[in-house]
């Protein structure tokens, strides 16, 4: 996996704190940035969707 350091306006990062906040167990914040902008690319045709959460698919666990 990459590395990419970005910058996030005021309002998204606070966003993203209270999306973790509302989930158990709590993703770390790269986590909560991966699934959102997962979801955004796949729902765009970027990348193909997958039903499998991204630590379960980095082991190669998912069907």
């Amino acid at each position: 996996m990459s590395a990419t350091t970005i910058t996030l306006t005021p309002e998204i990062s606070e966003a993203i704190d209270r999306f973790i906040a509302g989930q158990e167990p709590k993703p770390s914040r790269d986590e909560a940035v991966n699934a959102a902008l997962g979801d955004w690319l796949s729902q765009q045709g970027a990348i193909p969707f997958v039903d499998c959460p991204p630590e379960v698919e980095a082991k190669g666990e998912c069907e």
